[in-house]
């Protein structure tokens, strides 16, 4: 009688699809914060007619809704983080 090859195999396609997932999971969650550098800098740049903005210290950052949660979460997270992720977002916006 042959050996099922299927019944063989299936574990490690379950761990490799966990594997990918964590994987995925973990890069989008760093991707996450890191993204909204680029995007405070195309709002503050940029108005929605695509007219570049003159003055930039006029304009208020208008979070929009994917990073809500992000803005929220970081009230909760220790000021010298707080502090970090500022001087981040100010790098992108003084760009």
């Amino acid at each position: 009688m042959k050996p099922d090859i299927e019944n063989t195999t299936e574990p490690n396609q379950r761990s490799h699809r966990l594997r990918t997932a964590v994987i995925v999971f973990l890069v989008l969650m760093v991707l996450y914060p890191l993204s909204f550098g680029p995007v405070s800098w195309f709002m503050f740049r940029y108005n929605p007619s695509g007219d570049p903005i003159e003055d930039t210290r006029a304009v208020e950052i208008n979070i929009i809704g994917p990073y809500k949660p992000l803005a929220a979460a970081l009230g909760l997270l220790p000021e010298p983080v707080q502090q970090a992720y500022g001087k981040y977002l100010a790098w992108w916006v003084a760009l």
